[in-house]
């Protein structure tokens, strides 16, 4: 019993004693658990200060210097993710040049030093250098020595640093290599910067610039000066003043200094002053010299015997001197602004704006020439002007400079010279001298440019009766009025040629008693000469009022024309007085050519002429048809239309014996439009009947094309008779043209904006240039007859065919052979690509009833 009682005693007082250690260990497991709670949360919070820091952090082994953890700041700062982090030592993400110096940092705590704060650059992953400001502390990682390094991010700092270093080397380089003295001077007189020129400029020892005192510089600078209490108040003032300042500085030896000052302000106080001082002395003496240049230039100017003129580059007048306000009549004021074209005699103003225009484009140093100047009265005053420009340093023309110089009264001599030697003292036109000289010059005129012109010889008749009857006076009188006559009558292009200047001069003379001669230049042909010679026969035969008596008066006229009757002033008139003779003879009142042979060929061009005329009224022009063919398939692809004149007498008269004549006297005009209005009611003609549209090309000539309303000419007759542009097709030269380009694709434009098809014709006669062709808006090019003829024998005309075809084509034009007519030729054609055949091969031109035939065939 009393065991059993203990034994329970003992078990229960285990019990208890198990039951303490049971809460025992249950408190010690709560505070182990608390630890880890709390344990966790601080590694919570460090990983999130870790990977939160704005700085970059690292932690790298001490010893292997192999990074183990990086944060999301410094890998954002490197460019390089956790895991790239972790496989990288401190060798990789600094320069070479930099990894003993990171080094040596491992190396002291590593013995336990204190690693203080140093600035480092450091590698992006992508070879960036990036600088930062980099902490070190050691610390025991997993029972590790470990290096625990904070980068905080200081390249923008750094770049300021060298953007601040480089602006004040810059700086430093600007001031030290000026060639102005600069001087800084601190608030306390110290000097704080001076330059190399400074020191130059106030000739101040170097040592004394070295020990930088204001005062000793001050005294210095004094003793240099011609007013050194003037100096020195200035510099007083301007210590306590917030001014800038520039006035210049006068030096004994005859120096003159341009001084600049402003102050030196810092935080809105006034630390001192800069000044900026430039050596002038040259630059004043040269304005001096150029003063006392300008003001002799003036007097010059001014007081010069002779006119002269300043002009801008609009030559408008700037200024003019006394002489020219006396030569011309205007004072100073009422001149300067005037253009000097206004100052210019009218017929003169085209001549100086030429030589004007020369010296602006640098085409001349100098030009003279001699024009008239119309004074404020209207009086005409003759002056030589003398003119040259003045450049800017550029080389651009910023003014004119004339020299004038009154040529009025040598003039009117060298005219009372003239006149005696070279006019006739009764009738006031030239005489024989100036006629022989002028002849001279349109012999030269005429042999530069293949031109002929006719001498026409005229002798009165019976002049001697009207001496004998009434008297010398009234024979002078009808010789005066004569003159008048002939002066009148002629068109002035028969009186008037150009001389050497290219001024108009009269060239009908009197040679002597009752004969005159008259020069007709430039003649188309030599009916034109017979009809100006009818035209003066006619003027000279109508009665004469002489002092109140009327007089009847005819004349016989000699012609003879260079090159055929003469190349020599002599020979041409000797044979035109031969043919005076000869008219003469024929009974007076009459005009004879001195080649017997262009009396009657004359004579039958004008009949010819006198029946062109009657043509048209009478229906004697008609058209004939030559088809065009495509080379390939022998289709007929147009229509060509070609005026014929059936004469009553002489039967049919081809084109070329009439056309030329229609061009030279006007009548191709009303002839053309008529060919227009003929070939358009065909057209409407063949088209009512049902034929196949073909178009139909028409020849236009040089002067027709040359009207100004030529394009509404065809344009009004298109609408009359109700045809579309679409079947008219129009031929122009090549020499037409050429004649006027730029009117040319003016009015080809008009044309083709119509819809009407163009072609050159003749094309390889004249001298168009592939530029100029290839403006136009052109569809067909027609090879001359000229190069087809002998196509298949000579290799000239064969290359020239090609070459034609070929440039064609690269232009989108197609090619037309015109006088095709061996098979031979068609063959050489078809094989180089020619695009349409026309000549007697195919067909010869028919009349208009012929045609109907063909169009139903379609092909030849």
């Amino acid at each position: 019993m009393g065991n059993t009682s203990r034994t329970s005693q003992e078990l229960i007082k285990d019990i208890s004693g198990l039951k303490q250690k049971i809460r025992a260990l249950e408190q010690l497991a709560s505070e182990h658990r608390r630890v880890e709670e709390t344990l966790r949360e601080s590694e919570e919070k460090f990983k999130t200060i870790f990977d939160k820091a704005s700085d970059g952090i690292l932690i790298a082994d001490a010893i292997t210097k192999k990074f183990l953890q990086g944060n999301a700041a410094i890998c954002s700062r490197l460019g390089y993710t956790k895991e790239e982090i972790g496989s990288l030592t401190v060798n990789d993400i600094h320069p070479p040049k930099d990894i003993a110096h990171v080094l040596e940092g491992f190396e002291k705590q590593a013995k336990g030093e204190t690693i203080l704060a140093y600035d480092l650059p450091v590698l992006r992953k992508d070879g960036a250098i990036v600088y930062a400001d980099v902490s070190a502390s050691p610390a025991i990682i997993g029972g590790a020595p470990c290096l625990i390094g904070i980068f905080r991010d200081i390249t923008e700092r750094k770049e300021a640093q060298e953007a601040l270093r480089k602006s004040e080397s810059l700086l430093r380089g600007i001031v030290q290599s000026t060639a102005d003295g600069i001087l800084v001077v601190g608030g306390k007189g110290k000097v704080l910067l001076t330059n190399h020129s400074f020191a130059e400029l106030w000739r101040i020892p170097k040592k004394l610039v070295a020990r930088g005192d204001d005062n000793e510089l001050l005294r210095h600078a004094v003793d240099q000066l011609s007013d050194p209490d003037a100096f020195i108040a200035k510099v007083r003032e301007l210590y306590i003043s917030d001014i800038s300042s520039f006035d210049a500085l006068f030096f004994k030896d005859g120096r003159t200094f341009e001084r600049f000052s402003i102050p030196l302000i810092s935080d809105g106080r006034i630390e001192g002053r800069v000044w900026s001082f430039r050596d002038i002395t040259a630059r004043k003496r040269a304005e001096e010299e150029l003063r006392l240049s300008e003001e002799r230039f003036r007097n010059i100017f001014d007081e010069g015997p002779v006119g002269m003129i300043l002009a801008n580059r609009n030559r408008e007048i700037v200024t003019v001197n006394k002489a020219f306000c006396r030569l011309l009549g205007y004072s100073l004021q009422e001149l300067v602004g005037q253009r000097l074209v206004d100052l210019t005699y009218e017929e003169d103003r085209e001549k100086s704006l030429n030589f004007a225009a020369q010296l602006s484009a640098d085409k001349a140093p100098q030009t003279q020439w001699e024009k008239r100047y119309v004074r404020k009265d209207g009086g005409i005053v003759w002056a030589k002007v003398t003119a040259s420009t003045i450049h800017s340093k550029e080389g651009r023309t910023i003014y004119h400079i004339g020299i004038i110089e009154d040529l009025t009264e040598s003039r009117k001599a060298a005219d009372k010279i003239h006149l005696l030697a070279y006019y006739d003292s009764l009738t006031g036109l030239p005489n024989r001298t100036f006629h022989k000289e002028l002849m001279k010059r349109a012999i030269e005129h005429a042999k530069r440019h293949h031109e002929i012109f006719a001498l026409i010889y005229l002798g009165l008749d019976n002049f001697q009766r009207i001496n004998d009857t009434f008297g010398h006076s009234i024979g002078d009188l009808l010789l005066k009025a004569v003159a008048g006559r002939l002066t009148a009558s002629l068109r002035k292009s028969d009186y008037v040629a150009t001389s050497y200047e290219g001024e108009a001069t009269e060239v009908i003379s009197r040679v002597g008693g009752d004969e005159f001669i008259l020069l007709a230049p430039d003649l188309a042909q030599a009916q034109d000469t017979a009809k100006t010679a009818s035209r003066l026969l006619r003027e000279i035969s109508e009665p004469y009022d002489l002092d109140g008596r009327e007089v009847f008066m005819s004349a016989s006229i000699g012609i003879a024309l260079y090159p055929d009757d003469g190349t020599e002033v002599d020979d041409l008139l000797k044979n035109a007085d031969t043919a005076m003779g000869y008219a003469k003879n024929e009974g007076k009142n009459n005009y004879q050519f001195y080649s017997a042979s262009m009396n009657s060929s004359v004579l039958e061009l004008l009949t010819l002429e006198n029946d062109l005329r009657k043509a048209l009224a009478r229906d004697e022009l008609v058209l004939y048809y030559q088809p065009r063919v495509d080379a390939a398939t022998r289709m007929v692809t147009g229509m060509e239309a070609l005026l014929r004149w059936i004469h009553p007498q002489k039967g049919l008269i081809p084109p070329m014996d009439f056309i030329p004549l229609a061009e030279a006297n006007g009548l191709i005009i009303p002839i053309g439009e008529f060919v227009i209005r003929a070939v358009c009611e065909q057209i409407k003609t063949w088209q009512e009947a049902g034929y196949k549209q073909t178009p139909v090309a028409l020849n236009v000539s040089a002067r027709q094309f040359d009207q100004k309303n030529f394009a509404e000419v065809i344009r009004e007759i298109l609408l009359e008779v109700a045809v579309s542009p679409q079947r008219l097709e129009l031929e122009i030269t090549e020499s037409t043209l050429m004649r006027n380009s730029e009117k040319a694709i003016q009015t080809l434009n008009e044309l083709s904006v119509m819809g009407m098809g163009i072609a050159v014709d003749d094309f390889g006669t004249g001298y168009s240039s592939l530029s100029y062709l290839k403006r136009l808006p052109l569809n067909f090019l027609k090879v001359d007859k000229s190069f087809i003829d002998n196509l298949t024998s000579d290799p000239s005309d064969q290359a020239i065919v090609e070459a034609t075809i070929t440039m064609a084509h690269g232009l989108n034009l197609k090619v037309i052979a015109e006088g095709v007519e061996t098979e031979e030729q068609l063959s050489f054609l078809q094989e180089n690509g020619c695009d349409e055949i026309q000549g007697y091969f195919f067909s010869r031109p028919l009349p208009s009833e012929e045609i109907p035939g063909i169009l139903a065939k379609g092909y030849l």
